[in-house]
């Protein structure tokens, strides 16, 4: 199966000093700071309140609204083919989200949504809801599955306790030290390839690519109905892409076999096959 994430925002209600894509929010495309801890939904509107910097920023009407994204899916990747994430920023704040998740599972579509579990998430239907336990923050809304970062400045052993107790899938992550701009940064790792035959993102402003680091695709919109820009090189170029592994690891069972027997399909029509990884074989916690 190929992998297309959406990053429906670039903003976002939590401000982790260690957040790995605090610089992307900070200046994005908008130029402007889109974090704050203030801002919230209100479930009976949808409306988003609070202080701090609009999140639409002045150009509303540049961004894909659900329609344009349902549209624009239902003519370029099937969901037979397609794993979706939703991702940001903080997902759940894009004013459409509820529309946009109802009409993804009417469409046939599945897939994951990356939350930092502030905000509930209503009727996922067929999308697995991976709510990430960030440092400071209350325990996630909604959630199938809880992401707990092995910080050695966060509680995580604690986290995972009342996890374990209460009886909530949970996954640990691996905690990596970088040297960027902060003097601790983390991303979300596993310990293993990723099994994708080919992926495609599409940025807050719809804006197509074949994957997040590449501007080369950012002449097509998905407002303008542009052709979808797939990596499909991405298996053998890019075996251990963590964005892809960091998705499949928290699949169900059954969705990760059938992306382990496309993979094993494409190696065996394209020549062989980049080695698996046992990293992602094991369940969640």
């Amino acid at each position: 199966m190929k992998l297309l994430t959406i990053a429906l925002t670039d903003w976002c209600n939590c401000a982790c000093a260690a957040c790995p894509n605090r610089e992307c929010q900070r200046m994005g495309e908008t130029g402007m700071l889109g974090m704050s801890r203030d801002i919230r939904v209100v479930p009976e509107t949808g409306e988003m309140v609070g202080s701090g910097s609009p999140l639409w920023g002045p150009a509303i009407d540049q961004r894909p609204s659900a329609g344009h994204l349902l549209a624009w899916l239902e003519k370029f990747a099937s969901p037979d083919e397609w794993l979706i994430e939703l991702t940001g920023g903080e997902p759940t704040l894009y004013p459409q989200f509820g529309e946009l998740l109802a009409g993804l599972n009417e469409a046939g579509y599945s897939g994951v949504i990356k939350t930092n579990g502030s905000n509930a998430v209503e009727n996922a239907g067929r999308f697995l809801v991976v709510a990430s336990w960030h440092i400071g923050h209350e325990f996630p809304k909604t959630f199938d599955i809880v992401a707990l970062v092995q910080n050695p400045r966060d509680s995580w052993i604690a986290k995972a306790k009342r996890c374990h107790d209460g009886g909530h899938p949970y996954r640990l992550m691996r905690f990596e030290p970088g040297a960027d701009h902060l003097d601790l940064d983390y991303r979300f790792r596993t310990d293993g390839a990723h099994h994708f035959t080919s992926c495609c993102h599409i940025s807050a402003w719809g804006k197509i690519s074949k994957c997040s680091k590449d501007p080369a695709g950012w002449g097509r919109t998905v407002q303008g109905m542009s052709p979808i820009c797939c990596f499909d090189d991405v298996r053998r170029e890019c075996p251990g892409c963590k964005n892809l592994a960091n998705v499949e690891v928290f699949l169900p069972e059954e969705l990760r076999a059938k992306i382990l027997a496309d993979w094993e399909a494409a190696g065996e029509a394209g020549g062989p096959a980049p080695e698996k990884s046992p990293g992602l074989e094991g369940a969640a916690q």
